[in-house]
């Protein structure tokens, strides 16, 4: 099999999230779920990435393999398992990703595992799901699908405001009752943005002020 450059730039897109869909792989491709089915099995039976199973799912996700990783030139080492109880939240990132990407033409969103991994967050206590970065800025980014204490949320957001060198901290969210808290925690704090979405849907979102 000839690898790609487009392959490298997949397995360093799927290694950089842990986990990816066939789904998702054909939507960063641009092309139908069939097409990305049959890069998907070549990959695979090149030894590059590898599906994995997950007991609440009939569909296995992808996952890149130590030898897809070094073939990428990725040091980041490839995701060992999923969690049940993180399964959700982590595909959805996966989603408000490229949905953010594609409402701001030329950003990058950099992924909590790299952000991980670099060690530029080592100090912190809470790291964000991600970071996008635009236009010369970069933002802070935090996908909120439960309810936290307000005493929680604000000592996350004292922390997210205490990096000088984010525009801004935007919380994603599909619930009502986690936007109503993020408000409460964020009064008076104008660089805390919510951006909404649609439960179940992962379209790209509008951004409003908390």
């Amino acid at each position: 099999m000839q690898i790609t450059q487009r392959d490298i730039a997949l397995l360093q897109w799927i290694n950089g999230f842990g986990f990816v869909s066939v789904l998702q792989i054909a939507k960063w491709m641009g092309v139908d779920f069939s097409t990305a089915a049959r890069r998907v099995r070549l990959l695979v039976e090149a030894g590059l990435i590898r599906r994995t199973a997950v007991d609440i799912l009939s569909a296995n996700p992808i996952v890149v393999t130590p030898d897809g990783a070094l073939v990428a030139g990725d040091s980041l080492p490839p995701l060992k398992g999923i969690r049940t109880g993180d399964f959700r939240h982590d595909s959805l990132l996966v989603d408000m990703a490229r949905g953010l990407t594609a409402r701001f033409p030329g950003s990058l969103f950099e992924p909590v595992r790299r952000l991980r991994h670099s060690g530029a967050l080592a100090e912190a206590k809470h790291l964000p799901d991600g970071y996008l970065h635009f236009g010369g800025h970069r933002y802070t980014i935090e996908l909120e699908l439960t309810v936290k204490s307000r005493q929680r949320l604000s000592a996350i957001i004292a922390e997210h405001t205490a990096d000088l060198g984010a525009k801004e901290i935007w919380y994603l969210t599909d619930s009502a009752m986690v936007a109503a808290a993020i408000t409460r925690a964020a009064v008076g704090l104008d660089h805390v943005k919510i951006v909404r979405f649609a439960k179940n849907t992962a379209t790209e979102p509008s951004k409003e002020n908390a």
